[in-house]
């Protein structure tokens, strides 16, 4: 004995319910773990980025810094050309504190450029670090999105099929 248009009907309308919410969940899914894996990727890029300029930074206000002494050294050796030259004895008094002192200003001067280095460079780390952990919430938060979207269609395909069983068991008028 076969079964009756409507029931086959009803059977037919579950089955593809079913497999349509259990479809469209795991495409949810699939769609949310490639924006997850996207998101990581640019996390990633950004974060090596911050700290391959945060090197840099440091990597240049050294440079800087040996500048920086460099025309230190420059300067004090005018200077004592230039004491030797009007006659003072360039080892005593004044000629030895000008030279002290050109060298204080220039370390202090050298000194604050590695300490702005190392300042950018902690600082491009640390953003680097946000950065990186931003990426790997937000790739979570959308995976645990895709997951839920695919519990969704199974739930949906549950739905249906009782559904559809509903119907079927349903006295027929």
């Amino acid at each position: 004995m076969g079964m009756d248009p409507v029931t086959v009907g009803l059977i037919a309308s579950a089955v593809v319910g079913a497999g349509t919410a259990i479809y469209q969940g795991n495409e949810q899914k699939k769609a949310a773990n490639a924006q997850a894996d996207q998101v990581e990727a640019e996390g990633e890029f950004q974060r090596k980025q911050a700290e391959a300029d945060a090197k840099t930074e440091k990597q240049a206000a050294e440079l800087r810094a040996e500048q920086i002494r460099k025309a230190g050294r420059e300067q004090r050796a005018k200077a004592r050309a230039g004491a030797a030259a009007s006659g003072m004895d360039v080892g005593l008094g004044t000629a030895t504190e000008l030279q002290s002192e050109i060298t204080r200003g220039v370390e202090e001067d050298a000194g604050m450029s590695i300490f702005g280095g190392l300042d950018a460079f902690k600082r491009g780390n640390q953003t680097g670090q946000s950065i990186g952990n931003r990426a790997t919430n937000e790739a979570t938060a959308l995976k645990a999105g895709g997951k839920a979207a695919q519990t969704a269609g199974y739930v949906g395909a549950a739905k249906s099929a009782v559904g559809g069983y509903q119907d079927y068991k349903a006295p027929k008028k």
